[in-house]
Formats: structure tokens, C-alpha cells, sequence
């Protein structure tokens, strides 16, 4: 697919965001089933 457009079946995208009115600025993280939980509590704590 072209345009940036990205399917992974087997992967989840963690969007991270400077302020919660504006999803700019953050970072995107990859991460398959295995990692999944470990990376939200990451991100929870």
C-alpha cells in the first residue's frame, strides 16, 4: 500500500501524545501480542 498507510495483523501501534487537546509531538511504538501488556503498564505508570 502506498500513501503511509502501514497493516500489520500481528502488531499494535502505541501512540503517545504531548498534551491530551493535542496528539501532536509524541512517539510511535510497535509492539506484538507478547509485549502488549508490559508496554501499557509503561505507559500507565
Amino acid at each position: 500500500m502506498d500513501g503511509g498507510v502501514k497493516i500489520e495483523l500481528d502488531s499494535f501501534l502505541i501512540r503517545t501524545a504531548r498534551h491530551v487537546k493535542d496528539y501532536t509531538g509524541g512517539i510511535n511504538q510497535y509492539c506484538d501480542m507478547s509485549q502488549l501488556q508490559s508496554m501499557i503498564d509503561k505507559l500507565l505508570s
